[in-house]
């Protein structure tokens, strides 16, 4: 079984939030991703498994801090 990927959209849902706030956590680092991005066009394509939605959630518990 192939490894199931999430779009920031579909993150977002599940995680009760807004697209920009998962797109911010992206840009800075916080939310490990995958980027199928080809490299030619100026669209990103993210992708998000389970897996990094879990290590995402573990590192603001650390830190105190709330999704």
């Amino acid at each position: 079984m192939g490894l199931e990927l999430y779009s920031i959209r579909e993150v977002s849902k599940k995680l009760g939030v807004n697209e920009q706030s998962v797109r911010s956590w992206i840009a800075s680092g916080e939310m490990p991703y995958y980027n199928l991005s080809n490299g030619g066009g100026e669209r990103k394509y993210y992708k998000i498994s389970v897996e990094q939605i879990n290590e995402f959630l573990l590192q603001k518990e650390h830190k105190g801090e709330l999704v």
